[in-house]
C-alpha cells in the first residue's frame, strides 16, 4: 500500500517577512503611500496607468536619467520631504533606504490627522 507523505506544516521559519518599509509619493495621484517594494512608483495598479496616461512616468525616467539617480530614490524623497525629514536625509543623520523613521513619521503625520479630524 503506497502512503502519502504527510503533509507539512508552515512553520515561522517558512515565511520570507521583509523587515523594510518604503514611503513614498505616488506618481499618479500624488499621496503618499506605503510599500514593500523599494522600486515602487505608484500606489496601485490603476495610478500607474494614469500616470504612464499622463505622462508622468516618462517624464520621471527621462529627469533621474539625466541625473544618474533612480527613480524610487527621486518618489522616496519627495516623501521624506513632505515629512519634514529632507534635512535629516540631507545631513545623512538618516537614510531613506527603508528608514523605520521615516515610515514612522508617515504614521504619525496620520494619527494627527485623524485625531484633527475627530476634535
Amino acid at each position: 500500500m503506497n502512503q502519502l507523505p504527510a503533509k507539512k506544516q508552515n512553520t515561522e521559519a517558512d515565511v520570507t517577512v521583509s523587515s523594510k518599509r518604503y514611503i513614498a509619493v505616488c506618481r499618479g495621484c500624488d499621496l503618499m503611500f506605503e510599500t514593500s517594494r523599494k522600486d515602487q512608483l505608484t500606489c496601485s495598479d490603476a495610478c500607474r496607468v494614469k500616470a504612464h496616461r499622463n505622462g508622468s512616468l516618462k517624464a520621471l525616467r527621462d529627469f533621474c536619467k539625466a541625473f544618474d539617480i533612480e527613480p524610487h530614490m527621486l518618489v522616496q524623497a519627495d516623501a521624506a520631504k513632505r515629512l519634514g525629514l529632507n534635512d535629516k536625509v540631507m545631513s545623512r543623520e538618516i537614510e531613506l533606504d527603508g528608514n523605520p523613521q521615516i515610515v514612522r513619521a508617515f504614521y504619525k503625520r496620520i494619527f494627527d490627522y485623524v485625531e484633527a479630524e475627530a476634535a
